[in-house]
């Protein structure tokens, strides 16, 4: 890593707070910003999807989430309804 780059890691079975030590990872090398490069938590619903997206957004200073397989993502039931809740919810001054 430089001072110009972020890590970033893949997320299929376990939300980043649960992700064993990546909390500990990142703090011994300095870092709080971090990438979801891949990402497909999946829910059975819009809420456990938001919930998932939340998670992975809310944990440290996440500045990418990846959806991964965007073809099987817009088809599942309550994906797209989750994406769109939190991006709608920004306010213009948030965006970076």
């Amino acid at each position: 890593m430089n001072d110009y780059s972020i890590p970033g890691w893949s997320f299929y079975s376990h939300d980043p707070p649960h992700c064993g030590s990546l909390a500990a990872d990142l703090d011994s090398a300095g870092r709080d910003e971090w990438a979801a490069a891949e990402c497909l938590r999946k829910g059975a619903n819009a809420d456990e999807w938001q919930l998932h997206l939340q998670r992975t957004l809310g944990f440290k200073h996440c500045r990418l989430v990846s959806i991964y397989n965007w073809e099987s993502f817009r088809n599942m039931p309550g994906a797209l309804d989750a994406v769109r809740s939190p991006l709608v919810q920004l306010k213009p001054a948030a965006v970076h």
